[in-house]
C-alpha cells in the first residue's frame, strides 16, 4: 500500500494515568506525525505526568472496569462507555514500539533496516532520552500497516516487527494494543538531546509482519499462547520467590514501576500489593517523594486493569528479574570487577534460571 492511501485512527488521554479519552482522531500519516510529534517542538515539561498519552486505536462502548467503574458507581454515572482497557480497544492500522537503552549505532542500524525494507516510519525520542541516569537511546517508533490489527494480531505483528527490523530489542510490555504511549516530550534539563525523524516509504504488510514473528501467538481452545513461555513459572504466590525477583528489577523508572505492578496484579491479584509497595519504597527518596496524588501507589495500583493472563504476568515478572540479574553479572564478567551484588546475581540466575545462565555464560564464573 502507498503511504498516501493510508488512514489511521488514534485516541488521546490527558495523562499517563488517565483512562477516559479526551479526543479521538482519524487521518493520514502526515496528520499522525504532526499530532504526535510536531516538527517544530517537543513539549518541554518537568514531569511527564502532564504529557498527553495515546492509543493507536479508537475505543468502543463497553462496560467500564477497574477504578473507572468504581468512580462511576460512586458518582452515579453510566457504567458503560469508552475507556482505556483491553476490553475497549478496537483495531489499529499502526504499530507503536519502544526501544530503550540501545547504543546509537544499534539504533541507526534499526532505522537503516526499516529504510532498506522500504517502510515508512516516524520515530521520536521518549521523555527519558538524554537523562544522564539513563543509558543509550530511548525512542518510540511508529509503523503504519495495511490491514487493521486486533489485540491478538497486534501483539503478533509487533513481535514480527521487532524480530525482522530491531533484532528483538524492543520493550515487550509495550507491544500490547491497550498500552498507552506518550507524545513527543522532554525535560528542560536534557531537551537539547530530543530528536524526531520521519521517513517516507511504503506501508508495512500486517500479514508479513505476523509471519516474521518467531513465536506467533496461536489460539488453542480459546486461549492465547503465553508470550513469556520461556520465562514462565507456576503461578503460586511464593513470597520469597517474588521477593528474590523484585531485587533485580529497578524501581526508579516510572514505566518499570507501573509495569511491575501490572505483572504482579495480573499474576497474583491484590495479595501482592504489599510486596509491590515495599519494593516501591526501595527507590531513592527523590523518586518516592513524587508518588503522590495520581501517582500515589494505591491510586496507581487501583487504576491497573490487568490485560495479561496470570501465567503471562508471572512470566513477565520473572523475565524482567532474569534480565536485570543477567545485566549485573555480564557487566562484572566484562570488566572483571566483582562485588557482592554481581556474585548474588550469578547465584540468582543459577538458582532460578539455570538453563538461561549456562546458555549466556560459556565459562562458569
Amino acid at each position: 500500500m502507498e503511504l498516501s492511501e493510508w488512514c489511521g485512527q488514534w485516541t488521546f488521554f490527558k495523562s499517563i494515568n488517565s483512562t477516559l479519552p479526551i479526543e479521538e482522531v482519524e487521518g493520514d500519516f502526515d496528520a499522525l506525525c504532526q499530532s504526535l510529534a510536531p516538527k517544530d517542538w517537543p513539549r518541554v515539561v518537568l514531569d511527564k505526568g502532564s504529557v498527553r498519552y495515546f492509543l493507536p486505536t479508537h475505543l468502543k462502548v463497553a462496560p467500564l472496569v477497574g477504578i473507572t467503574r468504581k468512580r462511576a458507581l460512586e458518582l452515579g454515572q453510566p457504567l458503560e462507555g469508552r475507556q482505556r482497557s483491553a476490553s475497549h480497544v478496537t483495531t489499529a492500522k499502526m504499530i507503536v514500539v519502544d526501544i530503550d537503552g540501545v547504543s546509537g549505532d544499534e539504533f541507526k542500524g534499526c532505522l537503516r533496516a526499516l529504510r532498506d525494507g522500504g517502510l515508512a516510519f516516524l520515530t521520536y525520542s521518549s521523555f527519558s532520552h538524554g537523562n544522564p541516569e539513563k543509558s543509550g537511546v530511548r525512542s518510540r517508533v511508529i509503523i503504519p500497516v495495511d490491514t487493521p490489527l486486533d489485540s491478538a494480531t497486534y501483539s503478533s505483528a509487533a513481535g514480527g516487527l521487532a524480530a525482522a527490523y530491531f533484532g528483538g530489542q524492543v520493550d515487550k510490555s509495550g507491544a500490547v494494543l491497550c498500552q498507552q504511549q506518550g507524545v513527543w516530550a522532554t525535560n528542560p534539563i536534557w531537551n537539547q538531546k530530543a530528536f524526531r525523524l520521519f521517513s517516507p516509504g511504503n506501508v508495512a504488510s500486517s500479514e508479513q509482519l505476523m509471519a516474521a514473528n518467531p513465536a506467533p501467538q496461536r489460539a488453542t481452545k480459546g486461549k492465547v499462547q503465553n508470550p513469556f513461555a520461556a520465562a514462565h513459572e507456576p503461578v503460586v504466590f511464593d513470597e520469597q520467590r517474588i521477593r528474590d525477583a523484585l531485587r533485580w528489577i529497578d524501581p526508579e523508572p516510572r514505566k518499570t514501576w507501573v509495569n511491575t505492578a501490572l505483572y504482579l496484579k495480573a499474576a497474583y491479584g491484590d495479595e501482592s500489593y504489599g510486596m509491590w509497595l515495599k519494593w516501591t519504597n526501595t527507590a531513592p527518596e527523590k523518586i518516592t517523594e513524587g508518588n503522590t496524588d495520581q501517582y500515589a501507589p494505591q491510586a496507581v495500583w487501583d487504576g491497573i486493569d490487568p490485560f495479561l493472563p496470570s501465567d503471562a504476568g508471572a512470566g513477565a515478572l520473572f523475565a524482567a528479574a532474569r534480565d536485570g540479574a543477567a545485566e549485573a553479572a555480564q557487566r562484572a564478567a566484562k570488566t572483571l570487577t566483582w562485588c557482592q551484588r554481581s556474585e548474588d546475581a550469578v547465584g540468582y540466575l543459577m538458582a532460578h534460571h539455570n538453563r538461561f545462565f549456562h546458555e549466556i555464560f560459556e565459562v562458569c564464573v
